[in-house]
């Protein structure tokens, strides 16, 4: 019998690594913005700008309460294109995602201060493989994170304004999988949890009316390092092979990890045009440091396989997204938008794993507002997530080391942290969301 090292990590490191990761960013923080494009950091602010644009807040002359969300129908495909003649295919069959947000804004008349506050889910994301060929990496997770944002913003000039506000951030992740064993005596499975814990980070931003036509708008959102600890671990194996795995007489059941991960720190910058009071154009373009996640690494408060620390690299780049979009105001009920955006992905080839199969996507956006009462305003939105073809080799894995053949007068028995061959993802998302504005 042999168990691989990399194996048993990765059944914990896909966690923490898909809790933060680009692939499973959720740009969903309101439903304006998102039907235009997923832009939203020189827009004309409402309360969702605590989350796009704080600076842009002061800029309000209303209050305003929102609530909104979203259902995320993603699917991911793949093809073992890497085995010469092979026909077989995957799918995922994935749980209804459900990130929301919550957001507040008020001040009194005539300040030029605006308080602000926000609550909403940036990242999470659920994957569920099932019995696939690559379940010894991946069967199923399911993750989220949280955000609260209280925030403040301050009208300098009429044409300037500036914002900020604390983030606190964290989380909940769950995994399970196969473990990838020669046995034949029953099945192994391995299933985690933790909570990550309360961290801290900051979200400012500025606007700058150049002209009654033209809105410049930056905002940065800083890195956040995510920590896990004391997260459990839970193994259903035949009581033989526990020993090989952890020991003579360790009590498995009791074992715990710590893991700490980057998320990256992203600028977003943008310009809106207004040609008149009915049309709004916009683009923005938006960099996301993903070069700070080069490697992970996770300790357990127990050996396993003999080693307390085990590490894996991931080598990210830095990754843009550009956007564009429009919207036109019909007349005082409703207004109609939609945009189109790039998003690139970070994510070199040799380092492509099922938790994160992540494509250059190009999407398209659309939706409408609807104000139905004086004081009440629906809006809806749609995306379409089209992630383009992304082909990963087994020669692909060995450069980058994800994989390493056997080579047993070395005493080397090899491993294979990806599976090679074709992915492909897309989803269908939907957004709703109610402002009241006073």
């Amino acid at each position: 019998m042999m168990i691989s090292r990399v194996y048993l990590f990765l059944t914990f490191a896909l966690l923490s690594e898909s809790l933060f990761a680009t692939g499973y960013q959720v740009l969903l923080q309101g439903n304006r913005q998102a039907a235009m494009g997923n832009l939203g950091v020189a827009l004309n602010p409402d309360a969702s700008s605590v989350f796009w644009n704080p600076g842009a807040l002061a800029f309000m002359d209303f209050n305003q309460l929102t609530a909104g969300g979203n259902l995320i129908f993603a699917t991911n495909s793949y093809w073992d294109s890497s085995s010469p003649g092979s026909q077989y295919t995957a799918r995922t069959k994935n749980d209804l995602g459900t990130p929301f947000f919550l957001y507040a804004a008020w001040s009194p008349a005539g300040w030029p201060v605006k308080f602000a506050a926000g609550f909403y889910t940036p990242f999470g994301n659920r994957v569920n493989w099932g019995d696939w060929n690559g379940r010894g990496i991946l069967r199923e997770v399911n993750l989220a994170s949280f955000y609260m944002q209280p925030t403040v913003s301050w009208k300098i000039t009429d044409r300037l304004s500036v914002g900020g506000g604390v983030i606190l951030a964290f989380g909940r992740v769950e995994l399970n999988r196969s473990l990838p064993i020669d046995y034949n005596q029953g099945n192994a499975t391995a299933a985690i949890e933790g909570n990550a814990d309360l961290k801290a980070g900051f979200n400012v931003g500025i606007l700058f009316k150049a002209s009654e036509k033209i809105n410049i708008g930056a905002s940065y959102r800083s890195k956040i390092k995510m920590e896990v600890k004391d997260g459990e671990t839970h193994f259903d194996i035949p009581a033989s092979l526990a020993p090989n795995l952890f020991g003579p007489g360790v009590n498995y059941e009791a074992i715990t990890f710590d893991a700490s991960l980057p998320l990256p720190a992203a600028v977003n910058l943008g310009v809106a045009y207004m040609p008149d009071s009915k049309v709004t154009i916009s683009f923005e373009a938006s960099l996301t440091e993903w070069s700070e996640y080069q490697f992970f690494a996770l300790e357990y408060s127990s050996p396993v396989l003999g080693e307390s620390r085990q590490s894996s690299p991931r080598s990210y780049e830095n990754s843009w997204a550009v956007k564009l979009g429009a919207s036109y105001k019909m007349n005082g009920k409703f207004t109609f938008r939609a945009g189109a955006y790039y998003d690139e992905s970070p994510v070199q080839k040799g380092y492509l794993t099922p938790e994160t199969p992540d494509q250059d996507r190009f999407n398209m956006t659309a939706g409408l507002s609807f104000r139905f009462a004086e004081d009440w305003t629906m809006d809806l939105a749609y995306l379409w997530v089209n992630g383009q073809k992304r082909q990963q080799s087994y020669e692909d894995g060995l450069a980058a080391g994800t994989i390493v053949a056997p080579d047993p007068g070395r005493g080397i028995s090899g491993f294979q942290a990806i599976q090679p061959g074709t992915y492909r993802s897309w989803a269908h998302i939907a957004g709703f969301s109610l402002s009241y504005t006073f």
